[in-house]
């Protein structure tokens, strides 16, 4: 198949991870894959890293004013590629081809990997929904928006979740339960950014310490982007947490964290419509605490995890205390998050179904 991918998103984010993810397993696959992004930006230079065909000269962002131009150049494209399909990961380049393909039979593809947010329903909204000849979702909430909020008949919604290559974490189990006198090792991972709930994870340990019996240790790692390592400082300074709590900002590889941490916590109280820390923790056979946000629930059930109502200090005290009383149960509960990834989101898998549903889609059209 000749494949286009069109992704009008320039930064490092779950919808970019997600197409770039399955244009190289297509890629491996042997189909060729075209890949249209906003120029110079950090998902240019991650599709020029990995060896995928990058087209230039066309910007497709939500700040460039062109859009009649780039109906032009859309379709000087598609006379040069003639590509069997068009996947549109955004809703700038969805408009786009939904106009730029009005006279051809070429079948155009939304796939909503990462925005949690409702679908549009105002007139130009619905009349690309019929210009769209299928949905693919990340998971079951973005499906039920489609099927239930737009009427979109259930056969053309198909759930794709994102996967990762669980060759790529070596697993074994762990000892039945952390050595006596060791505390328990507990990781918070990704950009620091308020959307990943940080500042509600910080303060609403600092308000349990008086309570907690069980020694713990948090450490805290991803890269700075909208928060900066000292606002996490601050915040665990405020709390009283300095001996509890280690702040790591720009780590490099977090593999080696995983591998040391008895559980992982995921705070966010919102997106997480892919929810990759989850997945590589419990790849590598970590149990996971979790808000009941975007997929999560769909990951983390009773034994694999432990879920959280987002923001309720509450909820989250009464599942902490639980998640550290359940020590006994790590390695087994791991064994299971691991067999759940495994069976569910690996990406070799997940790979193989969407070029089934694309071979179908390009010989019916």
């Amino acid at each position: 198949m000749r494949i286009l991918q069109s992704v009008a998103l320039e930064g490092r984010s779950a919808g970019s991870e997600y197409a770039l993810a399955y244009s190289r397993e297509l890629k491996k696959r042997g189909h060729s894959v075209y890949f249209l992004t906003v120029p110079q930006s950090q998902t240019y230079h991650r599709t020029k890293d990995l060896g995928l065909e990058a087209v230039e000269g066309i910007d497709l962002s939500e700040k460039k004013l062109t859009f009649l131009r780039n109906l032009s150049k859309l379709k000087q494209l598609i006379a040069k590629v003639k590509p069997e399909v068009v996947l549109a990961h955004w809703g700038p380049d969805h408009t786009a081809w939904g106009w730029a393909l009005r006279k051809t039979k070429i079948p155009l593809v939304r796939v909503r990997s990462h925005s949690p947010l409702s679908p549009n329903r105002h007139f130009a909204a619905r009349w690309l929904v019929g210009r769209t000849a299928l949905f693919i979702v990340g998971n079951g909430f973005q499906r039920k928006q489609y099927v239930d909020e737009l009427g979109v008949p259930g056969e053309r919604v198909v759930q794709i979740p994102f996967g990762i290559k669980t060759s790529e974490y070596p697993f074994s189990t762990p000892a039945s339960s952390p050595p006596v006198g060791r505390a328990v090792r507990i990781l918070q991972l990704g950009r620091f950014s308020p959307v990943k709930g940080h500042q509600f994870l910080i303060q609403s340990i600092g308000k349990l310490k008086g309570e907690i019996r069980t020694p713990f240790r948090l450490t805290v790692a991803g890269f700075e982007a909208e928060l900066t390592a000292a606002d996490l400082q601050k915040w665990r300074e405020d709390a009283g947490l300095w001996d509890q709590i280690e702040i790591l900002p720009n780590v490099p590889d977090s593999r080696g964290l995983i591998s040391s941490c008895d559980f992982g916590v995921v705070a966010s109280t919102g997106s997480e419509a892919t929810a990759r820390v989850a997945l590589e923790l419990m790849a590598a056979g970590k149990p996971v605490m979790a808000s009941r946000v975007g997929i999560l629930p769909e990951l983390v059930g009773e034994g694999t995890g432990w879920l959280f109502e987002p923001g309720s200090f509450e909820s989250f005290a009464a599942t902490f205390k639980q998640a550290l009383a359940s020590s006994s149960r790590y390695a087994g509960m791991g064994k299971a998050a691991r067999a759940k990834v495994e069976t569910d989101f690996d990406l070799d898998k997940l790979a193989g179904r969407m070029e089934s549903v694309l071979q179908k889609l390009v010989s019916n059209a």
